[in-house]
């Protein structure tokens, strides 16, 4: 059973002023291939809470994913203006950007990953991403790996 129909009743029962079930029936669509169809799940949410990160990031992947790069950036920039320590924020952009990342951006990456505060999980995310911009930058040798 795909995951769509489940988060669709899920968002029949819920409050409209929530954002975690249109954002998770956003990524069920987009994870069947239905992006036409997620966006405006993403959009929803985003419009309930404009300062929430999380429906930022979600939107500039559709864009990512469709091509619409300078979109994709865009978005993934109002994410990390929203909350400047969403690492999802952060690894899209840097993966996004590789080597045409600027410096302040990849200080932040840095930053994020010595946080004591960033989950393992999303450190190991930046660290992904921080390798690509530094890969893309010819930096990336096999001796750091």
């Amino acid at each position: 059973m795909l995951p769509s129909p489940c988060w669709e009743r899920v968002l029949e029962l819920t409050p409209d002023d929530r954002i975690r079930p249109r954002i998770a029936l956003g990524w069920a669509l987009q994870e069947e291939d239905r992006l036409v169809e997620a966006e405006p799940h993403f959009l929803r949410a985003a419009e309930i809470d404009p300062g929430a990160a999380e429906p930022q990031v979600k939107i500039g992947s559709l864009h990512e994913e469709r091509g619409e790069f300078e979109q994709a950036e865009a978005r993934f920039r109002a994410a990390i203006k929203n909350d400047p320590k969403h690492s999802p924020g952060h690894s899209r952009l840097a993966t996004l950007l590789r080597g045409k990342l600027p410096e302040t951006d990849q200080a932040a990456v840095e930053e994020l990953i010595t946080d004591p505060e960033t989950s393992d999980a999303a450190r190991t995310r930046l660290q992904y991403a921080l390798g690509h911009v530094l890969d893309a930058e010819g930096r990336l040798s096999a001796s750091s790996l």
